[in-house]
């Protein structure tokens, strides 16, 4: 995917180093909703997950059970 719509935005990074990331907007869908939704990039191919939720995109829209794991998966499954 790309797109030529795109910002550049200083984070923190989980070691606490401020880098500068690209900034993208694009629409999510998930179990059944669909939404827009703004990501920061950057390199995680050695990551165990491709993609981070933050809690600005699920505030107000999911209600998070921390002891259920996969359910989008599951759910697809059905």
């Amino acid at each position: 995917i790309s797109t030529r719509q795109f910002a550049r935005k200083k984070v923190k990074n989980s070691f606490g180093h401020v880098e500068t990331r690209y900034k993208v907007r694009t629409k999510v869908s998930m179990f059944g909703k669909e939404f827009d939704a703004e990501f920061t990039l950057s390199e995680r191919s050695g990551m165990k997950t491709p993609l981070l939720l933050g809690r600005k995109i699920l505030k107000g829209r999911f209600l998070i059970d921390v002891d259920k794991i996969y359910l989008s998966s599951l759910r697809a499954k059905k």
